[in-house]
């Protein structure tokens, strides 16, 4: 009995293999067959790809507008070319650029923030900008772009040969530049209303010799001369070469004589204030016109057709007027002066009759003040320099 439960059991385990074996042969046979590249390992990172996430749910609302990119599906089948431009009808032609006009001139008033330049004989107004301010002054050449018939802009400052500066207050620590450019200086003086001072002028002489300007002295009101005691004066600065003219503006004396003096030339008017200078500048140009310039008194003075021509004019400006082939320069009235930036050892320097005094002192750099073996004292006595110039000087040296 033994034997034959063993042999049903084992003829069950057969068959149930068998029926096991038969349907796996027929599986394999109902399979389609794979192709080589099927059949070849799938790389890792071709999975990754294929097991990225999707975009974010919230990404298909994004419009990418990247360069190369479609907002739309639709807009991937057009083409990627440009678009024509489309032609406007009746679209008038562009303008041709205008080529910039330039000009040089010379700087013939500063007013505040405008500027007036003549070039040629035509004056255009510019601009006083913020990087021309404290730099131009009456007499500087500039190159101007032009704007219109009249208007112009600042283009380049050309360099500047010279300048004559003055002291306008004691406490300025630098000097005011009046004008630039300049050839020769004219010294205006008057007979009296004021009196002459010849500390003033000795000390403006010094500051011409110094710049190597040529200075002349024109002096005015000669009509009011009641003696020769003002020309003897004036005989002391004839003698060691400064060249003097008289004139009257009121009586029309040596007005005319002057023009050749200034002609061709850049010709700055300085002179103490009140002694017909800006008179004798209207009476040179017929010019009645005033204007102001930085750094100077905003205040102006009136000018009225009825005032006479040697009446107290006083002006505030600095202005410039084309005269007789050069420039006529008019300047603010100088109360004091001041000289500044000479050593005392070359004081002696800008005093014309002192320079053949040193070959007769004991010592070459005697400074003619008290200095042992000095002979200047004795060429006062013989009368080749005058007193009172030598004491000017001594008060110039002590001021400096």
């Amino acid at each position: 009995m033994a034997d034959d439960k063993n042999h049903w059991s084992q003829k069950y385990l057969d068959d149930l293999n068998n029926k096991i074996k038969s349907q796996s042969q027929n599986q394999k046979q109902n399979e389609p067959v794979k192709s080589q590249a099927q059949s070849k390992p799938v790389d890792k990172n071709e999975k990754r790809q294929e097991n990225k996430p999707p975009f974010h749910k919230k990404d298909k609302f994004r419009k990418d507008h990247r360069p190369g990119k479609f907002s739309k599906d639709k807009d991937r089948f057009k083409s990627q070319k440009p678009e024509p431009k489309k032609e406007i009808k009746n679209q008038p032609p562009p303008k041709p650029v205008q080529p910039r006009r330039v000009a040089g001139g010379v700087i013939t008033s500063i007013d505040h923030d405008r500027v007036t330049v003549l070039s040629g004989n035509q004056e255009f107004t510019c601009e006083l900008k913020d990087n021309f301010k404290g730099k131009i002054f009456v007499g500087d050449r500039v190159q101007i772009a032009i704007v219109s018939n009249d208007r112009a802009a600042l283009d380049r400052l050309e360099p500047r040969q010279n300048h004559m500066s003055a002291p306008f207050g004691k406490d300025q620590k630098q000097d005011t530049i009046l004008a630039a450019n300049v050839n020769q200086i004219l010294i205006v003086l008057s007979v009296k209303e004021p009196m002459l001072r010849t500390d003033w002028l000795d000390a403006h002489l010094v500051v011409c010799e110094k710049k190597g300007f040529k200075p002349i002295l024109c002096v005015t009101k000669i009509d009011l001369a009641e003696d020769n005691q003002f020309i003897e004066q004036m005989e002391v600065y004839k003698r060691i070469g400064y060249r003097i003219i008289y004139i009257s503006t009121s009586a029309n004396i040596g007005v005319q004589e002057l023009r050749p003096v200034l002609k061709g030339k850049t010709t700055l008017l300085t002179g103490h204030t009140g002694v017909g200078k800006t008179a004798l500048f209207q009476a040179l140009t017929q010019s009645q016109k005033i204007f102001t310039v930085a750094g100077f008194d905003e205040e102006e003075s009136v000018e009225t057709p009825e005032m006479m021509p040697d009446e107290y004019i006083e002006t505030k400006t600095v202005r410039a007027v084309k005269f007789e082939g050069g420039y006529l320069i008019d300047s603010p009235g100088i109360r004091e002066y001041e000289i500044r930036g000479i050593p005392k050892t070359d004081l002696k320097k800008y005093f014309r009759e002192f320079r053949n005094v040193n070959s007769l002192c004991a010592h070459p750099q005697c400074q003619h003040a008290d200095d042992e073996g000095c002979k200047i004292r004795d060429v006062i006595a013989s009368g080749l320099i005058a007193e009172d110039r030598y004491q000017n000087y001594l008060r110039l040296m002590e001021s400096l």
